[in-house]
């Protein structure tokens, strides 16, 4: 039996009909086999990530929380930094304090006059507070023991403060005239 030319070509239209999915499904097959290993290799490093992670979480759950007595602490060191970096400038109360170490050390005519205030970035650790930088002149006359005196009585104040210009001069055989220009910080606006 002869096949005529549309048989044949009917034919293999059927053939390439079956054989053109069934070629496909094939590659296909092929490539994902050869992809196997890249894909297994791919789902371990998975595994260990997630397991990393799992450590990483039981380890957070370890770590015990603040006692009481580290709570205490952490809130005196922060009422300490509080008080020397006070968020109120609080100058009437620093002027008293001031006035009480002259008194108490026996200092003449002292006089405190405050500048207007600037800001200034402040280090404390790691971390930076923006401050403000209170200028004060400080005045007095006095023995050379009640100026050192005053000088030391400037701790007592128990805020952050730098003295940027002492001057002394001398006011006869026992007495000193003592200018002070200081930086008082808080953190008010």
């Amino acid at each position: 039996m002869a096949w005529s030319r549309e048989q044949l070509q009917g034919a293999l239209r059927q053939g390439a009909l079956v054989f053109i999915p069934l070629g496909l499904a094939v590659l296909l097959l092929v490539f994902l086999v050869a992809r196997r290993g890249e894909v297994a290799r791919l789902d371990r490093e998975l595994r260990q990530i997630q397991g990393q992670i799992r450590l990483s979480q039981q380890e957070l759950t370890r770590v015990a929380p603040a006692t009481p007595t580290e709570q205490e602490s952490w809130e005196q060191s922060k009422g300490v930094v509080d008080d020397l970096l006070p968020r109120d400038p609080a100058l009437p109360r620093l002027f008293e304090q001031l006035a009480r170490v002259g008194s108490e050390v026996g200092v003449v005519g002292l006089a405190i006059t405050a500048s207007a205030p600037a800001a200034t970035p402040f280090t404390v650790g790691a971390e930076t507070l923006q401050t403000r930088a209170i200028p004060i002149r400080v005045s007095f006359r006095g023995s050379y023991m009640a100026a050192a005196r005053f000088m030391g009585g400037l701790r007592q104040t128990r805020r952050f403060l730098t003295v940027d210009r002492l001057t002394i001069q001398r006011e006869g055989p026992a007495m000193l005239a003592v200018e002070l220009q200081l930086r008082v910080y808080s953190t008010g606006t």
